[in-house]
């Protein structure tokens, strides 16, 4: 008589837990779990097949992974887990210098300003927008913020200065002659003149 010795036994395969890892570039991170344990006892060797496999890339969020171990004799067996890609990195965002501006009128200036160039990380490259908006006398400090897909968010901060370097125009009366009318001359009356100024209304003078 004959004794056929079969393995019908599939190999015993235990996947970690959740493992999480955070994004590296926009379409995730790669993929890493060293936690994977498979055992078979014919089968020192059993082929070891992941939907994804150690070095592949996981988008950001929740991605559920299955292994299966296969034997010699193609037993399989089979564990789910879960990798979790977060992603916690702050977006880079640069302001532009502070700007000085000019101004001819009461009303201010517009100003044109890039609003900072920003790397959003996630799903996002270099942005930058030109942005114009009018901007009172004096100095206004301006904030730009970036936010990525996981609204992290980053600011920078730059100042818009209105400045006005135009003089007002001032009108004199015409030369005044009069005639003493005692030793030490004569009193004279004047109204002030009139002065005109493009940012300021009423300028003053003395």
């Amino acid at each position: 008589s004959e004794v056929i010795v079969k393995d019908g036994t599939p190999p015993e395969i235990q996947c970690p837990t959740t493992v999480n890892l955070e994004a590296t570039s926009p379409s995730g991170s790669k993929t890493n779990y060293n936690l994977l344990v498979v055992t078979d006892a014919v089968d020192q060797h059993p082929t070891i097949n992941c939907t994804s496999p150690v070095g592949s890339t996981s988008p950001v969020g929740l991605n559920k992974v299955s292994c299966t171990a296969t034997d010699s004799k193609n037993n399989p067996a089979k564990c789910e887990f879960q990798v979790y890609v977060a992603d916690t990195s702050l977006p880079e965002i640069e302001c532009p210098s502070s700007i000085t501006k000019k101004t001819t009128t009461s009303e201010g200036a517009s100003v044109e300003y890039d609003d900072g160039h920003r790397h959003l990380g996630q799903g996002h490259g270099d942005l930058q927008q030109t942005q114009a908006s009018m901007f009172n006398l004096g100095t206004t400090t301006v904030t730009c913020t970036a936010k990525d897909n996981q609204d992290n968010t980053a600011t920078c901060n730059f100042d818009v200065t209105v400045v006005d370097t135009t003089p007002p125009l001032i009108v004199c009366h015409d030369d005044m002659v009069l005639e003493a009318t005692e030793t030490s001359g004569a009193e004279v009356r004047y109204g002030l003149p009139n002065a005109v100024d493009s940012v300021d209304l009423e300028p003053l003078v003395i």
